[in-house]
């Protein structure tokens, strides 16, 4: 098997999935910084321009995303999104997973071509020959691959997405003598968890940990970041005129009453750079190895709460009231949504169901992140308070 080579060291690759996606990107951006070889899983080769990685990962910056060079392109790929950025709403309309040609694209990396080296492998976690490509020489898969909604006329299910999808690249892995194995899971994941996105979530954990390979598992609560679609989803909320289509208030989904008047579950925002440090760190920091993490930021907030914050930092935010939408109300509609085959809805029923939980994560679990990791954890509001302002 072979050994992660120091880091800066190019000969050390990395098989990433999940790339284009709101926390991939931000972790293709750190393994580009350390020098690493990447290859990367699209399901597409047209390319878009990836904006707000080079200047807007940083809140401190005042550089607008706008200003992101056209060279700096990457490829589309929605089905791969990091998808614990929001384990209670904001996802969006995922593309069918179909059968894709087995080609690797020699296109370098996406962001610059002189300085880095990288290649996109077509594909997806269904095609034997894309995962095959993707693993070949590879010393490290960083697996981010999941969905936050099923579309199953689509053939999107948790169990396909989280479970199978799962094991293929670890077979895939396995048969390439891959031996570092770090993996995006999610806060709440639990054998008996009432959502199937969490119990899906623990049965690929346990495909993970039974492997054999060196595996780090991390857990985050909700992450943040002005690039991401949930803060973006908020800042719609919180600006839009009702002349122009949006609400008077803002909604969350509440438990108890005809009303719903409790604030539902917590939640413990992480912001984005926060996760993709540990998640390349955990490449070289063998104390890692056989440890599930979880991963949050210092606040724990009600729905009113983070709503609150964002309405006072956020660029053009008007002052609304957070009213709960009642959970069995919300779950009611979403259940008969998804039996006609009815997309529209911006929610699912696991979306409502998670929401009702609290989201956060145990003291111990943190002092053991930050010792592991040296992390500096800033608050939510600190954050939004910084990149708020230059979201447009």
């Amino acid at each position: 098997m072979r050994q992660v080579e120091k880091m800066g060291d190019s000969s050390t690759q990395i098989a990433l999935t999940g790339s284009t996606g709101f926390v991939g990107s931000h972790i293709l951006r750190n393994l580009f910084e350390r020098n690493y070889t990447v290859r990367t899983l699209v399901r597409t080769t047209r390319p878009t321009i990836m904006t707000q990685i080079s200047s807007d990962s940083n809140p401190l910056s005042t550089t607008s995303h706008e200003a992101a060079t056209p060279e700096k392109t990457i490829v589309e790929d929605r089905s791969h999104e990091g998808d614990a950025e929001c384990p209670v709403g904001a996802d969006q309309e995922e593309k069918p997973i179909g059968s894709i040609p087995d080609t690797e694209q020699g296109n370098p990396n996406p962001f610059n071509a002189d300085d880095h080296d990288t290649k996109e492998i077509e594909g997806d976690l269904f095609n034997n020959g894309s995962l095959e490509k993707l693993v070949e020489g590879a010393d490290v898969v960083v697996h981010l691959v999941g969905i936050i909604r099923e579309y199953p006329r689509r053939g999107q299910t948790f169990g396909r997405i989280h479970v199978e999808g799962t094991k293929r690249l670890l077979v895939a892995a396995k048969k390439a003598g891959v031996r570092r194995w770090i993996q995006m899971s999610a806060l709440g994941t639990r054998a008996n968890a009432k959502s199937a996105y969490h119990r899906t979530k623990y049965e690929a954990e346990r495909a993970v940990i039974e492997s054999g390979l060196d595996w780090t598992i991390f857990r985050p609560s909700l992450i943040h970041g002005s690039d991401g679609e949930f803060m973006r989803m908020v800042k719609d909320m919180v600006s839009r005129d009702v002349i122009k289509g949006g609400l008077p208030f803002v909604p969350f989904f509440a438990k108890g009453g005809v009303f719903g008047r409790s604030y539902g579950g917590k939640v413990q925002p992480v912001w984005v750079e926060d996760v993709a440090k540990v998640f390349v760190d955990a490449i070289e920091n063998e104390k890692t190895i056989g440890e599930i993490y979880e991963v949050a930021g210092p606040d724990r907030l009600t729905w009113p709460e983070l709503y609150g914050i964002c309405e006072r930092h956020m660029s053009g935010a008007k002052s609304r009231k957070a009213i709960g939408v009642p959970s069995w109300l919300a779950k009611g509609v979403a259940q008969v949504a998804e039996g006609v085959g009815i997309t529209g809805l911006p929610f699912g029923s696991d979306q409502v169901v998670m929401a009702g939980e609290d989201n956060v994560a145990s003291d111990k679990g943190l002092v053991q992140l930050d010792v592991d990791f040296g992390l500096k954890r800033q608050g939510f509001e600190q954050l939004v308070g910084k990149y708020g302002p230059r979201m447009t």
